[in-house]
């Protein structure tokens, strides 16, 4: 899946003149051998096509560089049209196409692993994801779910490992936050969990989730007024389980 446009390209000059030219001994025959030699020669600069009219042409690499490039933006931008639909067979099949006309494409790669994820595949979610990462190893978005990918495979100790990646390479990234921050309280890890969670909010302060999960921490800090307050924010939020918390442990401690 690492092939450089280079080596296709290689490839296609290795199909186009793999055969060589025999020895005559007619004129005819050295003048065709001579014209063939400098049809190869010619190729060191371009790639050998046959043009609709049946006749050879060659095609410089700078300029077929440029056609794989926009043939994979292209490809690239229908993927991202057909997954904004839904429509996740044909963006994958599009995705695909875009890394097969330009392999470095990092962003690519990490909407097939987005697929595969959605589709439940997540060895190849995994795979496509670290795929993302070899390209970009400051995708702190493909980090993050790798991580992800092995919370859900209760790997909590590599996906800890992903959530300190992805933070350490984007240090304003509030869902990386939340993700480790929540990762620590089911680890009963309450403090780092309260300090994650207080950073996360601060970042993104529109995410119910991190104050019904911050409440929590207070809770087992022994902080209720706390744990209330973060609750009933997540409550006003519209969130189900902070009403659920709050009826359960907020009510009484009103009366």
């Amino acid at each position: 899946m690492k092939h450089s446009i280079y080596m296709a390209v290689i490839s296609l000059l290795l199909a186009s003149c793999g055969q060589q030219t025999p020895e005559s001994s007619t004129a005819t025959e050295r003048q065709k051998a001579a014209m063939n030699l400098n049809k190869r020669d010619s190729v060191q600069d371009g790639i050998l096509r046959m043009t609709a009219t049946g006749k050879d042409t060659i095609i410089p690499i700078e300029q077929m560089q440029n056609e794989y490039m926009r043939a994979a933006q292209s490809t690239y931008e229908a993927g991202v049209d057909y997954y904004e639909m839904g429509d996740l067979d044909n963006a994958l099949n599009q995705f695909k196409s875009s890394l097969d006309y330009f392999p470095e494409n990092s962003k690519a790669a990490h909407y097939l692993a987005r697929i595969y994820f959605e589709k439940g595949e997540k060895t190849l979610a995994l795979s496509y994801y670290e795929d993302a990462v070899e390209l970009d190893p400051k995708d702190s978005v493909s980090l993050l779910a790798i991580g992800q990918v092995y919370f859900d495979m209760r790997e909590y100790d590599q996906a800890m490992k992903y959530y300190n990646e992805a933070i350490e390479s984007a240090p304003y990234y509030g869902l990386a936050y939340y993700n480790r921050g929540t990762l620590h309280g089911m680890k009963q890890e309450f403090m780092p969990a309260l300090d994650d969670l207080t950073r996360s909010i601060k970042l993104n302060p529109d995410n119910p989730n991190a104050y019904l999960n911050r409440g929590l921490a207070y809770f087992f800090l022994e902080n209720r007024d706390a744990a209330c307050k973060d609750w009933e924010k997540a409550a006003e939020m519209g969130l189900e389980k902070g009403i659920e918390a709050v009826e359960t442990y907020c009510k009484e401690k009103s009366r």
